[in-house]
């Protein structure tokens, strides 16, 4: 998400198409490798200020789960819908991974066979910046709510060895049901989530001794030279049911190896260690019947204890 500093502008698009999009194609990227949601920024501001006491006042509402969900499948949803019709337009000429406006609060996608994701809208309730009649900014954070309606069916619908769930804004930003439904619908249902919005690098681990998920909030691409500026590589080893974090940051003319960003030497963080553990105790005895299966283990938790899981 914020693909552009102002979605009112088409040009905006059509800018990053000329400056990023087209680097990425030159390393052989495609419209089958960009996976998009929209963020706060990729909204029609021109479009939120001309119908600012409709936007508003369907905020003010206060909606339930089941209320939200019922109104986006309203017609009445157009009117929210349609402050992304410059976004629509763009992505759809550049990923094969598209919402379309009929789907612009949330759509799944099979990436492989194995690997399934779900792009999830949290900008549907976001004013992108707007201030209301009285000349107050209005508050995105604690408001955003979410289509959960189109991801259970999702989850229902599909079979996947590992899922992901792709949205602008972190779980803080949503309404408080949101927020509550997310964790839950992600503690069993996804293996990782990315996400942007604070302009602030993450990765870790959250596990409750019965669910696992890892987060990560990606880094600024650009934002102003003074801050810290850089992209992220994610590895996703099913088979060995592992996920790899590599940070590359911007230094003065290049990009090069992120420590700041991973906090960590080696410019990468690491998740699911305990694949070694198992590794380790299935792996066939060497000849002469002594392999150390424990001092395997106990190596594997020491390293795991000194990792940064930034």
């Amino acid at each position: 998400g914020d693909f552009v500093q102002a979605g009112a502008r088409p040009q905006s698009f059509t800018y990053f198409n000329e400056h990023l999009l087209s680097k990425l194609h030159e390393v052989g990227l495609t419209q089958s490798n960009f996976v998009l949601v929209p963020g706060n920024h990729d909204v029609d501001r021109n479009y939120v200020d001309g119908q600012i006491d409709i936007l508003k006042g369907l905020q003010d509402r206060g909606f339930n789960e089941t209320e939200f969900n019922n109104f986006v499948e309203s017609q009445q949803f157009n009117q929210v819908s349609r402050k992304f019709v410059n976004y629509v337009d763009w992505e759809g000429e550049v990923s094969d991974f598209a919402l379309g406006l009929e789907n612009i609060a949330g759509k799944g996608f099979a990436l492989t066979d194995e690997v399934g994701v779900y792009c999830l809208n949290t900008a549907l309730f976001s004013f992108g910046g707007a201030v209301d009649r009285d000349r107050k900014s209005i508050e995105d954070k604690g408001t955003l709510g979410i289509y959960t309606r189109g991801i259970h069916h999702w989850i229902n619908q599909t079979k996947f060895e590992k899922r992901i769930l792709v949205m602008h804004h972190p779980f803080d930003w949503l309404v408080e049901w949101a927020q509550d439904q997310i964790h839950k619908i992600c503690a069993h249902n996804f293996d990782l989530v990315l996400s942007g919005h604070i302009h602030k690098a993450d990765a870790h681990h959250q596990y409750d001794g019965t669910t696992s998920i890892v987060k990560c909030f990606a880094p600024p691409l650009f934002t102003q030279k003074s801050d810290l500026l850089g992209y992220s590589i994610i590895n996703l080893d099913v088979p060995r049911n592992r996920i790899s974090v590599g940070y590359r940051q911007w230094f003065e003319d290049r990009f090069l190896l992120g420590v700041n960003l991973a906090r960590a030497d080696s410019g990468r963080v690491y998740f699911g260690v305990e694949s070694e553990v198992v590794e380790a105790e299935l792996m066939p005895v060497e000849s002469g019947g002594n392999y150390d299966f424990l001092g395997k283990a106990l190596e594997v938790s020491f390293r795991d204890s000194l990792k940064c899981y930034a």
